[in-house]
């Protein structure tokens, strides 16, 4: 990583190239684009998108991955056509399913993007004495109604000291907390050593909206932010070998340009980028399961598995809420498993298969794998203390953006995206102002 880079040419390519078309840099690149600035999208790859990936298996619509968005942040955008699920999430707990989050009492009703609580609005939590009950709502609704830099002003903390300031009890920890961490954030945390901060930023996402995909596939969300690029400057299949701040070296040619930004897995931008400190990542393996189930009685929900001997942390029937996504009768249901590195992938699958299985009623053996994505490197930890905005400025003319540069979620990548964004233009003297119409 140095300033001064390759001098083979005497011309610039693009006034900024970004290394990597996942959401994270289409997104920069977006923002830079709406500014007025050449730029060029290089990825090694032959899609967009990155991790955020969608293929068809056999007329099933399935994500490499199980990705959820929040209508909070994603519910006025009609191109992504979300497939929403009930409001709150399902809990798997004693051999019972309650519901968790939702709105149990008179307000304001609840809308697909809704952030408007009204008096006496209070929050289903069915975990705890009453008194705890009440504690519970009176949290979620202060993480529903606040700012997400109200949050991050927060002091940090880890969970478990969070866990004490509420005075929440074991069954509630147990119950709902834990395994919802490992739901939504991958996090197996028996010590409760998250950074608090990430826990209320994951509450208040379950609260302010729905849980909802694509139903096209997650997919979509890299698509429309390529659309705002135009034609030619996206090159797939082209791998960077080395960066600096004034251009970029491929296996075939040197590019130049005034700025690069490196919007890389974090693997891949320790490698362009020595010095940059790799975060601990978290694996994550989704089985996507067809299977005949009947209708849901009301709304789809997602579901999160509380028993702790269950290797699932959370599953949805899928075509539900979208479907679309499955080719006939049959449900097409998408489930995460957290960890368990060490068992092999068939022996894993039937036992997922056995406990989907119990939780839908429905015998295993009705069950088809229609696919299994396993990422070893699926999302980065945020274990306390966390730096919620790691600097995207490198030195001038070399930036960075990732989900790995602040909360680890599309949205995270999608605002770091912003925020080296704003670093370039700050940077090369050119107004904000244009690229702000360019909103996840």
């Amino acid at each position: 990583m140095t300033a001064q880079g390759p001098s083979h040419r005497h011309h610039r390519d693009a006034d900024v190239i970004v290394v990597g078309a996942g959401v994270a840099g289409l997104q920069a690149a977006g923002w830079l684009h709406e500014a007025g600035l050449d730029i060029l999208v290089v990825e090694a790859g032959d899609r967009v998108g990155g991790r955020a990936g969608t293929e068809r298996v056999s007329g099933f619509v399935v994500d490499r991955g199980f990705h959820l968005v929040s209508t909070a942040e994603h519910g006025d955008d009609a191109k992504l056509e979300l497939g929403c699920f009930a409001p709150g999430v399902d809990l798997q707990l004693d051999g019972k399913r309650i519901r968790y989050g939702d709105r149990a009492a008179a307000g304001a009703a609840m809308s697909t993007s809704g952030d408007a609580f009204g008096a006496g609005t209070v929050l289903r939590t069915p975990l705890g004495s009453p008194t705890e009950r009440r504690r519970q709502s009176g949290w979620l609704l202060r993480l529903a109604t606040a700012r997400t830099d109200g949050i991050l002003a927060e002091p940090e903390r880890d969970a478990a000291d969070l866990v004490h300031e509420l005075g929440l009890s074991r069954r509630v920890v147990d119950g709902f907390l834990r395994p919802y961490l490992e739901a939504f954030l991958a996090e197996p945390d028996p010590e409760l050593s998250t950074s608090g901060r990430a826990v209320e930023l994951a509450l208040r996402r379950l609260v302010r909206g729905r849980w909802a995909l694509p139903s096209q596939g997650i997919a979509a969300i890299g698509q429309n932010l390529a659309e705002r690029l135009p034609p030619g400057a996206i090159r797939l299949e082209t791998e960077v070998l080395v960066v600096h701040a004034n251009g970029v070296v491929t296996a075939d040619e040197v590019l130049r340009s005034s700025a690069v930004v490196v919007a890389t897995d974090p693997a891949t931008a320790v490698e362009l980028l020595p010095g940059l400190q790799e975060p601990q990542l978290r694996s994550v393996t989704t089985f996507h399961h067809a299977a005949v189930l009947a209708p849901p009685r009301g709304e789809p929900a997602v579901l999160i598995d509380a028993d702790p001997h269950s290797p699932i942390s959370r599953t949805a029937p899928v075509s539900h809420a979208a479907p679309n996504r499955s080719p006939d009768h049959r449900t097409l249901v998408s489930t995460n498993v957290v960890g368990h590195t060490g068992t092999r992938t068939s022996e894993l699958e039937a036992a997922v298969r056995a406990r989907l299985g119990e939780l839908y009623r429905a015998e295993d053996d009705r069950w088809e794998c229609v696919a299994v994505h396993h990422c070893p490197h699926a999302t980065p930890a945020m274990t306390a203390p966390h730096n919620f905005r790691r600097p995207v400025r490198l030195i001038h003319g070399l930036y960075v953006c990732g989900d790995h540069r602040g909360t680890a979620s599309i949205d995270g990548a999608l605002e770091s995206g912003r925020r080296a964004a704003r670093a370039v233009l700050a940077d090369l003297g050119v107004s904000f102002r244009a690229g702000e119409r360019v909103t996840a």
